[in-house]
């Protein structure tokens, strides 16, 4: 077709055997230098440029093997990062730019192995010729305005590099007056003597040469390219042309940094790289930790460690890890090149020795969006792997095409169990037919293998004796009183040992009556006091440290107070997953210091809340982040261990050990805080924790005792939810964590009248036991066995290997095969593909397609596609296209839920192929599309009386769309309501019809264009038997164009003109997903979101926030909670993350999202605006990114690229699109600190291309749901006091006053309690007790969010000076525990429900140490 002025032409990858005429207006842009090639055969230029003006464009292609690279006459475009090479080399007028009277911009373009001139100007000619570089021009110069006829032009020559490259007689910037060229900072290197001045820049009168000054900043230098002689014009670390072009900012660099001299300096438009042969994969990061910052060089002792520079840990906000071994769960991020031809890959790890390799083999999940042509947004998620094809296993499906959350994520992998260093490298495959793969060769790299130091081992932290300085042993709980023996000195024997050696500090601190800081009495780290030689520092084991007196942390004396003391000591290792550090150890002893130099003071009132509070900011908190040790970023141990608890508990699970009995000192192993669950991995079957992960159903369907049971893991903790056989529901038997203890485990259910010890084991991956003891509590009781199944069977016909089991790794390749092996209250879940069979539903069996557009059944001319007999009402088929037979749906006798398919082709040619048939049945009909049959839409005869809402009906050929009209219809009142009825034909049928006795629901229905077959309109018309009586369609019934976006090729979305949206019944249980009032047909409504249909792939899309996928916001604006997080199982499941429950946001947000591939993008702005506010303003916090570059000697090159914030044409915090190329973090698009800010915040995005060097404009790109999302963001801190300890009479009790019990008769102690968040996001709050030597007193309250505030969500404040009642200290089972002639730590934590989307970010502790004296 002809393209009009002011189009772009977009030029994939690829080598184009031709030359090209620009035209007028155009932009040719082709997708980067490196793969965009045109190739010609010697004659003629490669782009011819003839009165082409500024809006013209040249950029991103390699230009080879012509008479000239590129001709301009009478033209002025825009010429940029372009290779021209290989130029006429036989001829002297082969240059690369020859310009006749043009005066083009010529920037970022490399012009090398030319015939001729670099550039040559004649006539006219005054370009811009700036940030280029030119080498081996074999004629005259590099750059020419010599021209006998050139005119009085000043041609501007900045920033450029020219190197002769060969031993040719040849200048380097010459020209001829009347020209006058303005040149400033350019290097022009090895040049030939050629006017016997020097010729670096030298003019021409027309009769002599003069050597002419270069201007400001020239130089004449080598450059020092990577490798000239193989076209790699990149500049070594140490080239004196970096940084050394124009000062101006506005040349600077991508990355912000001052203009590079050549090609890639100065602010490129990012086409794609020039010097990588853009195939091959590459790792790109682990975690937040990009590959270059993890130590490749086997011959390095820190081989495999990560190293993070100062500069990586301020751009990507992460810790400066030093020497840091990897462990726990590792996102392994990667790319292919863009034109490697690969379906699926694999992950290979090997052993450093050599002793093991194996395919990684973890689950990977991950989110595709679809954009609707409505702008409507659906999403599914979808296991990539592990999967087998053709016999090869662990294969993982390459995302490509489509907005998936984490795009670059290639694997979640398991550490856990692992130690030392594993190569990584990436095999790929392609699909060789339906059922089998073939290995695919790509080049290799130096990054496509990587070598991580794995280090899953503990720490070991005890306090393992306190003596007195002369030697003098302490007992457990034993008063210290000083001076002894004339020393008030102490002597600890400590342990904070890592075995394997990879401690990162440790800390012997003491504290005092109410949070003070007693002193320090050690502090070491491995940073700067044990990294010479690096990388092992194991730590103290057994150490006996000197006498010490406690000392402030500038290291003043302390002196000691009379009062009870925690000795705390505390240890991390250096151990990470790439977003925190995981292991933190701690242990404390408790003992009473008599020194005789305070008295006690009052603990009550606001005396107390002060000295808490003026004392407390003067310390440091509790544990430690000195800010005498920066480089240590020390989080509090009990951050992890909270993350368990905030799931309801039946009983309260205590972290550390309890000790039950008081005489033995036991040697406590602090369980080490790793960041998700760990569990040991094999690569044979195994049963381990994660086995039992799941919903299991009861294989008896006539059981009467537990009918199904759903399992999560949570770290080493097991959290169940059974439920038993009731009439007419199953009964709810609750929820319960347990520790999971091996195959098997056992679980305990108290009910009051009943216990039920439940025993759970693997017998095989498939089959779960369960062994049911139950105890009366009035006596007696008895005994069961079940056997429990997957709930959902797999069902894919891609599997072709002939290992069929219906789970996901062998799925069915039939759905009958899936069907035939289920049973009540299994799912039949099916894969995306062509099933070209009939489907017998089957009883309480749910048959679920992965969504109509992906999903087809085709019955082949059967009679009737899918059967559903004696099917009752807790049985779902949906998420299919159901095509090509004589009857869709057919129903006898059946109740169950009929939704979300595409009901199609049934035979035209027959008055009896109706979408769906009802006889003597009534099921939900619900969000189908039913069109082109040949007979009604929907029939029903006999005694049915089904719900039929929000379908759409259109092409159907016989009688009505919705009918009830047989001779045998009974007294039935079926809902008929919110749905749209189209002829769509000119046959003579009519609406909605029925027959006396029918009496229907009706209402709120579109009901267009039918046939006058009744005489009186047939829109609704009911027949007494005789005669037609045309009556009201109901409340809202419209009969209107719905304005579908295109029925005749089957797309019934709404147009954005649809009389039909928010027509449908307005009550908000009718509501469409996104919250807003029911559209009337099809796609309105509550919809399963089964999958997609026809997709448009232009738009933004947001994909995540941290870990988190955006569809885990609450996006219904009608919801108390929107904008908040609430994640799902199966997503907390899969990502490994919290199940955060009505969380807000807060601190520094990695956000991911995005454009579709052929969005004419350069840049972007993220904008926020409080809720409802139209005050958008721009996000601008730095954003930086990676650039890997594959040299083809497989060298890899990286870059630093500023990605914004830029401002371009005065157009302010702009971030540059990475397109192609390997880029770490492809999908991030802002790091955003949002601290400070609190509320809720709508963010949308802006879209801008380039149109100028210097100019940009908004792009209008299509909208759709997910470009944009509305969160809550708090960063407000929680407020944990212990505001007052009293007697259990109201005695109160001072500060390090001695608390004697019983106190009146009375054991108990009454606490008042600050937990409290002020704007509502408490999670949870917990006041324990701790005494001896490191041992647990009990607790005395707990509660938390989740099961107990969150009926009205989602505010809870938690508690401001609430006075609990007398409480006695408890154990796990509410039992209380006996008081110890002890010092006591009473420790009250408290958490909020923030995140980053990573981990919970603010928690607050309080602590009272006072000694009990107790019988």
């Amino acid at each position: 077709m002809a393209v009009a002025v002011n189009h772009t032409i977009r030029v994939r990858t690829g080598v184009y055997p031709e030359s090209v005429t620009l035209k007028a207006g155009v932009k040719l842009i082709g997708s980067g230098a490196d793969s965009t090639i045109l190739q010609g055969n010697g004659n003629g230029p490669g782009i011819l440029c003839a009165g082409a003006g500024p809006e013209t464009q040249a950029a991103g292609f390699t230009i080879t093997n012509f008479a000239v690279g590129i001709h301009c006459q009478n033209a002025s475009p825009q010429i940029w990062e372009n290779v021209i090479t290989n130029i006429n080399l036989g001829s002297t007028a082969g240059n690369g730019i020859r310009l006749e009277n043009s005066s083009p911009q010529i920037r970022n373009n490399v012009i090398a192995r030319v015939g001729g001139m670099g550039i040559s100007g004649e006539g006219t000619s005054a370009p811009s010729i700036i940030n280029n570089t030119i080498y081996d021009y074999r004629y005259y110069a590099g750059i020419s305005f010599a021209a006998l006829n050139i005119g009085a032009v000043s041609p501007v020559i900045k920033n450029n590099i020219i190197q002769r490259g060969n031993t040719l007689p040849v200048g380097g910037i010459l020209w001829k007056i009347p020209a006058a060229p303005v040149i400033s900072y350019n290097d022009v290197f090895d040049v030939a003597n050629v006017t016997g001045t020097g010729s670096y820049y030298a003019r021409s009168d027309g009769a002599t040469w003069t050597e002419m000054p270069g201007g400001s900043g020239a130089l004449s230098v080598d450059p020092r390219f990577v490798d000239a002689a193989n076209g790699y014009f990149y500049l070594l670390p140490i080239s004196p042309c970096i940084d050394a072009g124009d000062p101006d900012p506005s040349y600077n660099d991508n990355d912000g940094s001052r203009n590079d001299m050549g090609a890639y300096g100065g602010q490129r438009y990012d086409l794609g790289g020039t010097a990588h042969a853009g195939s091959g994969f590459i790792f790109t990061s682990v975690g937040r930790i990009p590959v270059t910052e993890i130590v490749q060089v086997s011959s390095d002792p820190s081989f495999g460690l990560a190293r993070v520079s100062a500069a990586a840990a301020h751009d990507f906000s992460i810790p400066q890890y030093q020497d840091s071994p990897f462990g726990g769960y590792l996102w392994l991020r990667g790319l292919f090149g863009a034109s490697d031809n690969v379906d699926y890959y694999q992950i290979i790890a090997t052993s450093e020795d050599g002793s093991e390799e194996f395919a990684l083999s973890d689950p990977l999940v991950k989110t595709l969006t679809t954009i609707q042509p409505d702008g409507s947004t659906t999403s599914v998620n979808i296991q990539l792997g592990p999967q087998t094809i053709g016999g090869v296993q662990n294969l993982y499906q390459l995302n490509k095409s489509g907005y998936w959350s984490q795009q670059d994520l290639r694997m979640i992998w398991n550490t856990g169990g692992r130690n030392g260093r594993y190569r990584l490298h990436c095999k790929a495959f392609q699909l060789a037919g339906v059922s089998s793969v073939t290995e695919v060769s790509l080049p290799p790299n130096a990054y496509d293998h990587l070598t991580l130091w794995l280090d899953n081992s503990p720490l070991n932290v005890k306090i393992n004796q306190v003596l007195y300085a002369n030697g003098d042993g302490i007992e457990e709980c034993q008063d210290i009183t000083f001076p002894h023996a004339g020393s008030s000195q102490l002597l600890f024997n400590i342990t904070a040992h890592h075995a394997n050696g990879f401690l990162r500090y440790y800390v012997l601190d003491s504290y005092w009556g109410h949070h003070r800081f007693g002193g320090r009495f050690e502090y070491d780290q491995y940073a700067g006091s044990h990294d010479a030689p690096p990388p092992l520092w194991t730590g103290v084991l057994n150490q006996m440290l000197p006498p010490l007196s406690p000392t402030s942390l500038s290291g003043d004396p302390l002196p000691w107070e009379d009062c009870a003391y925690r000795f705390y000591l505390e240890a991390g290792s250096r151990t990470t997953d790439g977003f925190v550090y995981l292991q933190y150890g701690t242990y404390s002893v408790y003992h009473s210091v008599t020194s005789g130099t305070v008295t006690a003071m009052k603990t009550s009132g606001a005396d107390w809340t002060s000295r808490s509070a003026s004392l407390t900011s003067a310390a440091p908190p509790e544990p430690i982040d000195s800010p005498q040790v920066p480089s240590v970023s020390v989080r509090p141990p009990r951050r992890e261990t909270v993350a368990q608890i905030i799931s309801p508990l039946p009983t309260i699970r205590i972290t550390p050990i309890i000790i039950p009995t008081i005489p033995i000192l036991p040697t406590i192993k602090p369980t080490p805080i790793i960041v998700g669950p760990i569990i040991d991995v094999t690569f044979i079957p195994l049963v381990t924790a994660e086995s039992f992960v799941g919903e299991w159903v009861n294989a008896d369907p006539d059981t009467g005792g537990m009918t199904h049971i759903r399992i999560n893991r949570d770290g080493s903790q097991m959290t169940l939810h059974a439920y038993g056989k009731c009439v007419p529901t199953d009964c709810d038997w609750g929820e319960i964590t347990v520790p999971y203890t091996g195959n098997p485990f056992t679980a305990v259910y108290e009910f009051g009248f009943q216990t039920r010890t439940l025993t759970l084991k693997m017998s095989s991956a498939s089959v779960l036991e369960i062994h049911d003891n139950v105890v009366f509590a009035a006596g007696g009781g008895y005994e069961a066995d079940y056997l429990l199944v997957p709930r959902d069977i797999w069902v894919d016909d891609d599997n072709t290997t002939g290992v069929e089991d219906g789970t996901p790794g062998h799925p069915y390749n039939t759905i009958a095969e899936g069907i035939s092996t289920g049973i009540p209250r299994q799912t039949v879940r099916v894969m995306p593909g062509h099933y070209n069979e009939k489907v017998v539903m089957k009883n309480g069996l749910s048959v679920l397609g992965s969504g109509a557009d992906t999903t087809i059944i085709d019955a082949g001319g059967a009679a009737r596609a899918v059967d559903c007999i004696g099917i009752g009402s807790d049985t779902i088929f949906g998420g299919f296209t159901v095509r090509n037979a004589g009857l869709g749906v057919y129903c006898h006798t059946s109740f169950l839920t009929i939704r979300e398919n595409l009901i199609t082709g049934m035979d035209l040619d027959s008055l009896g192929a109706d979408g769906i048939r009802l006889d003597d049945s009534s099921p939900v009909i619900q969000n189908n599309v039913i069109y082109r049959v040949g007979g009604m839409g929907i029939r029903a005869q006999g005694n049915c009386q089904p719900t039929i809402r929000n379908n759409t009906i259109y092409d159907y050929r016989y009688y009505a769309g919705i009918s009830f009209a047989a001779l045998n219809i009974g007294a039935v009142s079926p809902v008929i309501m919110n749905n749209i009825i189209v002829r769509g034909n000119n046959k003579p049928v009519g609406g909605i019809l029925w027959r006396t006795p029918a009496t229907p629901l009706i209402s709120y229905n579109d009901v267009y264009d039918p046939a006058n077959v009744t005489g009186g309109g047939s829109y609704y018309a009911v027949s007494d038997g005789t005669v037609w009586h045309e009556v009201s369609g109901g409340t809202g019934a419209i009969s209107a164009d719905p304005v579908f976006v295109d029925a005749a090729n089957g797309y019934f979305y709404l147009a954005s003109t649809s009389p039909c949206i928010d027509a449908g019944n307005p009550a908000p249980q009718y509501n469409d997903n996104d919250g807003t009032r029911n559209d009337m047909g099809a796609y309105g409504g509550n919809r399963l979101d089964l999958g997609g249909s026809q997709a448009l792939a232009s738009g933004f899309v947001f994909t995540s926030i941290g870990k988190i996928p955006i569809t885990e916001i609450v996006k219904d604006k009608t919801h108390p909670s929107h904008g908040l997080l609430r994640v799902s199982d199966s997503v907390a499941h899969d990502l490994h993350v919290p199940k955060y429950t009505d969380t807000a946001f807060g601190g520094v947000l990695w956000i991911r999202g995005l454009f579709g591939e052929s969005d004419p993008v350069d840049y972007y702005q993220i904008v926020a605006a409080p809720y409802g506010s139209s005050a958008t303003a721009a996000l601008s916090d730095p954003l930086t990114k990676y650039k890997f570059t594959i040299n083809p000697d497989g060298s890899v090159t990286t870059a630093t690229v500023k990605m914004g914030p830029h401002t371009i044409g005065g157009v302010p915090n702009l971030y540059l699109l990475n397109k192609e190329g390997y880029w770490t973090f492809t999908d991030l698009r802002m790091i955003w600190n949002t601290s400070g800010l609190n509320g809720k915040y709508s963010v949308g995005v802006k879209a801008y291309r380039l149109t100028g060097p210097d100019s940009v404009e908004e792009v209008s790109l299509p909208r759709n749901a997910s470009d944009r999302f509305t969160i809550v963001i708090n960063n407000r801190p929680v407020e944990a006091r212990i505001d007052e300890i009293t007697y259990a009479d109201g005695t109160e009790i001072l500060e390090c006053e001695r608390v004697t019990l019983p106190h009146n008769g009375n054991s108990n102690l009454i606490f008042t309690i600050t937990a409290w968040h002020p704007d509502g996001f408490l999670m949870n709050y917990r006041l324990n007790c701790f005494w001896g030597n490191n041992r647990y007193g009990g607790q005395f309250a707990y509660d938390q969010y989740t099961g107990s505030h969150d009926s009205t969500p989602p505010v809870w404040n938690g508690l401001s000076g609430y006075t609990l009642p007398a409480l006695p200290p408890v154990d796990a089972n509410g039992d209380i525990m006996p008081w110890v002639t002890c010092p006591y730590h009473f420790y009250l934590e408290v958490w909020a429900r923030i995140t980053d989307g990573v981990q919970y970010l603010v928690w607050g502790t309080d602590s009272v140490y006072q000694s009990i004296i107790a019988p």
